[in-house]
């Protein structure tokens, strides 16, 4: 039992609270009690937790790690989306590295990929 009565669990959960399954149980609590919620009962501590992991995904750390060509590979969040116009610097600073060639493979190329990849989304999501 934790300081308020309640389980206390060690380790994980299997899934984390978000805001849909505090809603549930807000819901499920204002039913039983006349459309009230206790302050520090269960879905108050429901929806706090959800808060928490909700701010923790918007913090996560971006975790950079090597490709199988030996550039860098980002997992998580970027903090800002690749666009066309970066696209077209990083094309840009290559070619005058490299006599006006930009090499298949290269993170100019790839960086035109991501920024397109992100028109086409940016496209879908104003249908």
């Amino acid at each position: 039992m934790d300081d308020k009565g309640g389980q206390k669990s060690e380790g994980k959960p299997k899934t984390e609270m978000d805001k849909e399954a505090a809603a549930r149980i807000q819901s499920a609590e204002a039913k039983k009690n006349d459309g009230k919620v206790e302050k520090g009962g269960f879905a108050a501590r429901a929806q706090s937790a959800a808060d928490k992991n909700e701010a923790a995904k918007e913090k996560e750390v971006k975790t950079v790690t090597m490709d199988d060509k030996g550039g860098q590979k980002s997992e998580g969040k970027p903090k800002t989306e690749m666009d066309k116009e970066a696209a077209a610097r990083i094309q840009s600073a290559e070619a005058k590295k490299n006599d006006g060639k930009v090499e298949k493979g290269t993170f100019a190329p790839r960086a035109q990929r991501a920024a397109d990849k992100n028109e086409a989304a940016e496209d879908e999501e104003g249908k």
